[in-house]
């Protein structure tokens, strides 16, 4: 019999053999008893926080036992995994209640943030869009290319999950907002590029990089007409090494002036050229992807590329390199609720880095380095990321010569080194009268900095100045204000930061101040802590009525989530190759039927249509 003395010890006042289990031996054999993996509230706050953070279950276990110096007191992974199972199905409990107390949350602290939803009749969510305040303040001023890709599909509905991406003046990937869909459809893609456009003021982008969707394409054309649509060159060269085979993986010749052809080739003519010759020598005549690449050239090809403003993507790795980061902040299976709130941890954390780009832009000067006047007025111009980009261009200016001078204000520009004249480039460059200059090389059009050809003409003349009409305002340390987007909210948590510090070190000079407590400031101090209510976390909590969410200005709220699905990853996607199989699915589908109404009644069929019905099945 185990009984407890007045000090809270055990002892054993009696001791019975029979009708006793054994004895354990060794903490080994005691931890398996459940009232010897009894976790604190504390410890399981953390473990709920790691968990929250993507921290998987073996080094969850690490981290709790790594800090327990006694190993009697070390937690069983089974604990830690049933406690785990049991955070999750909490997570899970109500989910469309805790999402929308969430937006509420984060719309009253930040009044300029929008939500959008598209439901069914039942009112269960089929899309869902939504842009902070920040995002709309970086789209007013940058807004003029975006990337937007449906790569990402880890949650616990297997969504689709699209980015709008840029590029700010510090060549920051930025987010303008995030939108979740429940199918990749055109129409699904109209509703999200309509109501993004709607958030926006009705701000249209002048270019827009996708990869080569088709569905994705129709939506472009409906919702943006006056919008540069191109594809991703990436995307490009990958499906030409899975389309062309043997072709592209075995002809280095063949690849390399595939490759050569698309990334530098930058005459019209010259690429519809080198285009015919190089399908005659390797005989593709007849390759239908090759075809349609073809007839599409103008999303992807660079002839067709320089005249228009990309901000300098050719691609949509701004947009797959930000999902792979929304990877590292997100849970595979993570619930609405917590989706939406690890996504606004990232999109801090991408704030965060814009403003220690602009602080190192203000306190750093960069060295000059090859010491003509209109260096240093790029520097006092550009940020520091821009100013980086201009220098590579000053310094490769140092290449090319002065040819010729075919006019008072147009020069010939080339190499000076000797090369091989069926590769040799030469640029046209012409100063106009409105301060400007102008190359047929087509770098300010695409990227808005002046090229190496223009620089080779201007420092020569002792132009002291990048001219007016050369300099893109989105580049320069004053393209776009401070944010002041949820200002307020920021004030507050440093106060309760503030708070919670002075709490901790008074907690700590308590405990730390004297070598021993006595029972009366033990009692006094457990008194005074008990009296502050626990609570750890409001969203684990069961979520209150959606009447209580009256921020989000929507006329209608939604019921329900779509139901969960026990297979994630990626749904099938919306493009040409998806496209044709499911039509030749349907078709098979649809010649089986036709062979089963057809058949005979007779007990053996003719052994025609029963080889036809085996093949297509």
């Amino acid at each position: 019999m185990l009984l407890r003395t007045s000090d809270h010890a055990w002892f054993i006042s009696k001791v019975c053999d029979s009708h006793n289990r054994v004895m354990s031996e060794g903490y080994l054999e005691k931890k398996q008893w459940r009232s010897h993996n009894v976790i604190d509230s504390s410890t399981k706050h953390y473990i709920q926080r790691l968990r929250e953070n993507n921290v998987s279950m073996g080094r969850v276990f690490s981290i709790i036992n790594i800090s327990k110096s006694n190993p009697s007191q070390h937690i069983n992974k089974e604990v830690i995994r049933s406690l785990c199972a049991k955070i999750s199905r909490d997570n899970m409990k109500d989910d469309i209640g805790k999402t929308l107390k969430l937006l509420d949350e984060m719309k009253s602290r930040d009044p300029g943030m929008s939500v959008r939803f598209k439901l069914d009749a039942d009112g269960v969510v089929l899309s869902m869009l939504w842009c902070t305040g920040k995002n709309k303040e970086d789209y007013k001023y940058f807004g003029d290319a975006i990337s937007f890709d449906t790569t990402y599909r880890t949650n616990l509905y297997s969504l689709p999950f699209g980015l709008f991406v840029g590029i700010n003046n510090h060549f920051q990937t930025i987010v303008f907002g995030g939108v979740l869909l429940t199918s990749e459809t055109s129409e699904d893609f109209k509703w999200a590029f309509s109501n993004f456009v709607e958030v926006m003021s009705n701000s249209h982008p002048r270019t827009i990089l996708t990869d080569q969707c088709a569905a994705m394409a129709k939506a472009i054309r409906a919702v943006f007409p006056n919008t540069a649509h191109r594809w991703c060159r990436w995307h490009v060269l990958k499906s030409a090494k899975k389309k062309l085979g043997k072709v592209y993986s075995n002809n280095k010749k063949f690849k390399s002036e595939f490759n050569e052809l698309i990334s530098n080739e930058t005459d019209k003519d010259k690429f519809e050229e080198c285009w015919a010759s190089l399908i005659s020598r390797h005989k593709l005549k007849k390759s239908r992807y090759l075809k349609r690449l073809y007839k599409y050239r103008e999303r992807w090809a660079k002839p067709y590329f320089m005249d228009v403003f990309c901000a300098g993507m050719t691609s949509t790795q701004r947009s797959e390199s930000a999902n792979h980061m929304v990877k590292q902040y997100i849970q595979r299976a993570a619930p609405m609720h917590m989706f939406v709130s690890k996504f606004n941890e990232f999109v801090m954390h991408r704030n965060l880095q814009e403003g220690r780009e602009r602080h190192w832009t203000k306190m750093v000067s960069r060295k000059l380095r090859v010491g003509v006047p209109i260096e240093e007025h790029a520097q006092s111009l550009y940020t520091r990321a821009m100013y980086e980009r201009f220098y590579d261009e000053l310094f490769e200016s140092g290449k090319f010569a002065i040819i010729s001078e075919m006019s008072n204000s147009s020069y010939l520009i080339g190499p000076c080194k000797i090369i091989d004249d069926d590769r040799k480039q030469e640029f046209v460059v012409t100063m106009e009268a409105d301060d400007k200059i102008n190359c047929t090389c087509g770098l300010f059009e695409h990227l808005g900095m002046i090229c190496r050809h223009s620089l080779k003409v201007l420092v020569p003349f002792n132009k002291d100045q990048i001219p007016q009409g050369n300099i893109m305002k989105r580049w320069t340390k004053e393209a776009a204000p401070i944010s002041s987007a949820g200002s307020e909210y920021r004030c507050q948590t440093d106060i309760d930061d503030m708070k919670k510090k002075a709490l901790l070190y008074r907690t700590m000079q308590i405990v730390n101040g004297a070598e021993d407590i006595d029972e009366a400031r033990f009692a006094a101090a457990m008194e005074a802590l008990s009296g502050i209510p626990l609570n750890y976390s409001d969203l684990n909590q069961q979520a209150e009525e959606f009447s209580d969410v009256n921020l989000i200005c929507e006329p209608e709220l939604p019921k329900s989530l779509p139901e969960r699905t026990l297979k994630g990853g990626r749904p099938p996607s919306s493009g040409l190759k998806a496209w044709l199989k499911s039509n030749e699915k349907r078709k098979k589908v649809q010649q089986v039927e036709a062979l089963v109404r057809d058949w005979p009644d007779e007990e053996n069929p003719p052994e025609k249509k029963t080889r036809r019905l085996r093949d297509l099945v």
